[in-house]
């Protein structure tokens, strides 16, 4: 399976995205595939946005920025020296995929050297803020 095939496959089946029309998600995946706004390991991949300090916290106080397709075109078109991890995804269990996440994390810090990293904990309840 392709990366942009498993991509769209994972996101259909989050929990947040009930209701997301296909198409939307496509789109989504194909505009991060484009911009080049994921990163992609042996065993998953991570998709997030960079934005301004205003729109993170928009995205801070109201999660609806990121679950829905036309907030979500908006940020996705938004740039900034804030990285937001809208969705993360490691097929190995537990702490290895934990692992594979964080290396994953550390590359693109090194990489964008973004000012804050961020991303909701699983069932979208918590929003977490790393300065770097």
């Amino acid at each position: 399976m392709n990366i942009r095939d498993m991509m769209i496959s994972v996101i259909e089946k989050c929990n947040y995205m009930n209701g997301v029309a296909r198409g939307a998600i496509e789109w989504m995946v194909d505009y991060m595939l484009t911009n080049k706004r994921y990163v992609e390991g042996k065993d998953g991949f991570a998709y997030y946005i960079k934005c301004d300090d205003a729109t993170l916290d928009r995205i801070r106080r109201n999660k609806k920025y990121i679950t829905d397709p036309e907030f979500m075109k908006k940020l996705l078109a938004s740039d900034g020296d804030n990285v937001h991890f809208i969705g993360v995804w490691s097929n190995t269990p537990n702490s290895d995929g934990y692992k594979n996440i964080v290396e994953g994390m550390k590359k693109l810090v090194e990489t964008e050297k973004p000012s804050t990293v961020s991303w909701y904990n699983r069932d979208l309840k918590k929003f977490i803020l790393r300065r770097i």
